[in-house]
């Protein structure tokens, strides 16, 4: 069956990344048996027309998008284009917003069908094959419908995939590398999923799970390598935290250097998981770049949203960083539960202090966050 996937554009774009969890998704329908053409509408500066010539001749049988609530309205608007031209194409929507939030997703717009929850490469799989055979979708694990007498099912969660080496590599063929490679900001990987900690405004641990899993050092290096081949010579690691198990990150280090593969890499990580020998490592095959969540320079607040570490280990964290001559990019995130004018001077001075580059968010309460859950509580609006 053919599948479409589609990448909505946002309102304001940063950087050019590869859409990963698509690639994703589309490898494992392929590896399936379906045929899938997957659009990425960042890359058009007329995403609608665009994606109606693709319609008009690709013809899917099942459409999907991907979103976060920042481009959550142009997915909509993609959504229901489909529909009103190919009425009767299914139509699933994927993402954080809608996946923790699916049954509103489902009662405000009427052209979705279904919402694909958490990880999708199983579920968007098994629906495919439903589609294709006109079966229902009762008990496919992962998914909220609708029926086609309008009643909404949310049948139950889908375990998450425990071994990660055995998903297909992503299906870059579907892409036009060329104009990933020219935006200059790298190729995107996956080596883990799985992030452990409990901060209140992150859904990382409902979207992908507290408990780590992780590719091999020789498949994750295997991939580098691909890429590498392709022309790439930047590589963004996309995991919430390369740096989750110290010997983990140190392995794919030194497979790099056995290897010689020379490439620059970025990486997510935190300030209590990093040390000299892992940076010098880190340094060594490349890593020119880390962005530490450091989110606050005061202790009660860290306290308060439970990051978990304290200014001190920020600090000592990024002159390590530095010591080590890898970049830094301190975020920080402004008007968090318990914020006061103090606590705000207090972040801002402490960013300052750091002297490397760093950033002030002002906090977003998404969908399924706790802080979003108990805002009222927090006294946020």
């Amino acid at each position: 069956m053919r599948v479409l996937l589609i990448n909505p554009p946002y309102p304001v774009v940063e950087s050019l990344t590869m859409p990963l969890g698509l690639l994703y998704l589309a490898a494992r329908l392929e590896q399936g048996g379906h045929e899938v053409l997957l659009e990425d509408l960042q890359l058009s500066r007329s995403p609608l027309t665009r994606l109606q010539r693709t319609l008009r001749r690709f013809q899917p049988g099942l459409a999907g998008v991907t979103s976060f609530s920042l481009n959550l309205p142009m997915a909509a608007r993609i959504l229901q284009k489909i529909k009103s031209n190919l009425p009767g194409a299914l139509t699933v929507w994927g993402g954080p917003h809608a996946s923790f939030d699916d049954l509103n997703i489902l009662r405000q717009y009427p052209a979705v069908d279904g919402v694909v929850r958490g990880e999708g490469e199983e579920t968007l799989l098994e629906v495919a094959d439903r589609v294709e055979r006109g079966g229902s979708f009762h008990g496919v694990r992962g998914i909220s419908w609708r029926g086609q007498d309008g009643r909404l099912f949310r049948n139950p969660p889908r375990p998450f995939r425990e071994e990660l080496d055995g998903l297909p590599r992503p299906a870059w063929h579907l892409l036009k590398l060329s104009q990933y490679r020219a935006f200059g900001d790298g190729a995107s990987v996956m080596t883990s999923r799985g992030c452990p900690h409990r901060c209140v405004f992150c859904v990382g641990r409902k979207m992908i799970g507290a408990k780590g899993r992780f590719r091999s050092p020789a498949a994750v290096v295997d991939e580098m390598e691909a890429l590498h081949r392709l022309g790439f010579r930047r590589i963004r690691i996309e995991d919430d935290l390369f740096t989750f198990r110290r010997d983990r990150a140190l392995a794919i280090c030194r497979e790099m250097d056995r290897r010689g593969l020379t490439i620059r890499w970025r990486a997510y990580s935190r300030v209590d998981t990093v040390d000299a020998e892992l940076l010098r490592w880190m340094k060594k095959t490349g890593c020119e770049r880390l962005l530490y969540g450091a989110e606050s320079g005061s202790t009660e607040i860290l306290k308060k949203i439970r990051k978990g570490i304290t200014p001190d280990q920020t600090r000592r964290a990024v002159e390590m960083t530095r010591e080590a001559g890898i970049g830094v990019l301190a975020s920080f995130v402004l008007g968090l539960p318990g914020e006061t004018p103090q606590t705000l001077r207090e972040t801002v001075d402490f960013a300052r202090s750091l002297r490397v580059p760093y950033t002030l968010n002002l906090l977003t309460p998404y969908v399924g966050t706790e802080v979003r859950e108990k805002a009222g509580e927090w006294g946020i609006r």
